[in-house]
């Protein structure tokens, strides 16, 4: 397992890191606010949602952050590259940082 780099999701998840409108960075946010908290703060994004429906990584994401509460993980250093089944993927290294965490001490 290495570091991942910026290029390393676009390559694997089709999407650049942040350089455009439609991003990695900002697409966590969306699922954070829209899918975990249920929240309306983003309105409705299509591509945003067409880039989640295809997209099995960001659909097990999803449920990762809504099953441990994980609030921020987008940060190129939370994540990894390793290598799954004969195949690359991207793998989350640190997201302790869960929404009870952010209510205990920086709320």
């Amino acid at each position: 397992m290495k570091q991942a780099e910026e290029s390393d999701v676009e390559r694997l998840l089709g999407i650049p890191f942040i350089e455009t409108n439609v991003n990695f960075v900002h697409l966590i946010d969306y699922i954070f606010f829209r899918y975990v908290k249920g929240s309306d703060y983003f309105e409705i994004n299509e591509e945003y949602e067409k880039t989640i429906k295809k997209s099995e990584w960001f659909q097990e994401l999803i449920k990762l952050m809504i099953n441990e509460k994980i609030r921020d993980i987008d940060y190129i250093e939370n994540i990894g590259v390793a290598e799954r089944n004969g195949k690359e993927t991207l793998v989350l290294l640190d997201f302790g940082f869960t929404s009870e965490v952010y209510d205990a001490y920086y709320k």
